[in-house]
């Protein structure tokens, strides 16, 4: 598996870890709830992420939200 993270990747700021996971499942076409929410979870838990899913994140823990979305195919 290949996953691609360009430089400026564009994350709001004030916007949470599991929201912005939740969106980009949205936009990979994962249209179950339970389905987004169970590769949410699992994503968080593989960045170490679990923890602060629920605050906006700080620059470097974005970009970690951001390079686990592209993990997931």
């Amino acid at each position: 598996m290949l996953g691609y993270l360009p430089q400026d990747f564009g994350v709001y700021p004030r916007v949470s870890a599991y929201d912005m996971l939740e969106h980009m499942a949205v936009l990979k076409g994962v249209t179950s709830r339970s389905e987004r929410r169970e590769t949410v979870e699992a994503l968080l838990n593989q960045v170490n992420l679990w923890n602060v899913r629920g605050r906006p994140l700080p620059g470097s823990l974005a970009e970690c939200a951001s390079a686990s979305a592209s993990r997931k195919h």
